[in-house]
């Protein structure tokens, strides 16, 4: 499968001629920063320049979610303005001070790097298929599965990444699968390419 879409994107390079932004989208936990990271490999032995960000880096941090009450799955939790500008000055040349979210801290590291725009840039998150990132896609993935499926996953993640207790990875999630399919889901419709999850990294199209 990763075979097939680094040779749609790269055949879509030769025609556009141009530099490429390219998005994975999905819900949380289902292997798209992982799915990412595997394609820039990929990319870059073929010779191309490549790199990857998630969106989370735009997410606001886990204490201020929670003093809120909202989920990383609500839209709200994104900044959305800047995430679009970001992206829009990166595309036109400019650097990007790129700052990874955390996942055991709940916020966005200090130490960061900058990325100056590659060939193909990849960029992976719950939506990065939103209004006003969709004008800047030139090819969009969308990664689903199965409610039993995702819940595991959630969970699983939930206490490995996020260091939860079992019982707590637990108490969320029917409310955030509730979400995922009221905000996040609607968006595989955009997606050029569908992948199935069926167990932890182990992907179908």
């Amino acid at each position: 499968m990763i075979t097939y879409i680094v040779g749609q994107l790269i055949d879509l390079y030769h025609s556009k001629k141009r530099p490429l932004l390219v998005a994975l989208c999905g819900a949380a936990d289902v292997g798209k920063s992982t799915m990412a990271r595997t394609i820039v490999e990929k990319l870059l032995e073929n010779r191309f320049t490549a790199d990857h960000v998630s969106f989370d880096t735009f997410l606001l941090d886990r204490q201020t979610r929670l003093l809120l009450g909202i989920s990383g799955y609500d839209i709200g939790a994104h900044d959305i303005d800047t995430a679009a500008r970001s992206i829009g000055n990166m595309l036109r040349g400019q650097p990007f001070h790129y700052f990874e979210y955390d996942h055991v801290t709940g916020r966005n590291r200090t130490e960061g790097r900058i990325i100056n725009r590659p060939q193909i840039m990849l960029v992976e998150g719950l939506h990065t298929f939103h209004e006003q990132i969709m004008p800047y896609l030139d090819y969009k993935i969308f990664i689903q599965g199965s409610k039993d499926v995702l819940n595991a996953l959630r969970h699983t993640h939930n206490v490995h990444k996020r260091n939860m207790s079992p019982s707590i990875a637990a108490e969320n999630l029917e409310r955030e699968y509730a979400l995922y399919e009221s905000q996040v889901l609607p968006y595989c419709r955009y997606a050029d390419l569908c992948v199935r999850v069926t167990e932890q990294w182990q992907y179908s199209i």
